[in-house]
């Protein structure tokens, strides 16, 4: 993968979902935070890493995450979450990820 690929926030980003779907929220919080560190990085990358932080409880780096992803979309929400990801075929797998937004504070 190029360095200079300016979709590469998107492939960190989905590496950083199926960790999160595997219940590896150490590495998920690793593959977020790269994805959050490209440039042109979208909300996604940031939800992402609060979702592995909340799950990690990381009480350190959560705040910031939070911050972050809130200024980059002001409305984002658990419900967002859900209607957005609708791809996502496993409802376990939807509801972990919800749940780790709500352990970070992100509102329902």
């Amino acid at each position: 993968m190029s360095p200079y690929d300016p979709l590469r926030w998107a492939f960190y980003s989905y590496r950083a979902l199926a960790h999160i779907f595997a219940r590896q929220f150490d590495q998920a919080f690793e593959w977020s935070h790269k994805a959050t560190r490209v440039p042109n990085a979208q909300f996604w990358a940031f939800a992402h890493r609060v979702s592995a932080l909340g799950h990690l409880q990381n009480h350190d780096e959560l705040p910031t995450a939070r911050d972050e992803l809130l200024q980059r979309s002001p409305d984002f929400s658990c419900g967002l979450a859900r209607r957005r990801l609708f791809y996502v075929k496993d409802d376990a797998h939807l509801d972990l990820y919800v749940q780790g937004l709500r352990l970070a504070g992100i509102k329902d």
